[in-house]
């Protein structure tokens, strides 16, 4: 489990689609731009279809995501506009939880 690193994975992966996550009362609600629900709900269902290796997770399960998307409705013509924003949410996750050494 990573508890916190889960929690700020989320909220950096849900910054890159200009939302934000409150704490207290407010810690469950999130607004989303409706041009960006369709992506949030694909993200929030695909929460197991993680690929694991070594015991840490290198992506989204891409094999996983053409059935998602078809079960939550997302229409053929929004498909690929919610998998481009899909791969931004998961390299905002990967990047909270591994962060890159950055060299100069």
């Amino acid at each position: 489990m990573r508890g916190a690193e889960d929690e700020k994975g989320t909220a950096v992966a849900l910054a890159a689609f200009g939302l934000r996550v409150e704490t207290g009362e407010r810690r469950n609600r999130c607004e989303v731009w409706p041009e960006n629900w369709a992506t949030v709900k694909a993200f929030l269902a695909l929460e197991t279809q993680w690929r694991v290796v070594a015991g840490r997770a290198i992506g989204l399960d891409y094999a996983a995501i053409p059935a998602t998307l078809g079960l939550l409705d997302i229409k053929k013509r929004d498909r690929k506009s919610v998998f481009n924003g899909l791969r931004i949410m998961e390299r905002s996750v990967l990047d909270t939880w591994y962060p890159r050494e950055t060299t100069i």
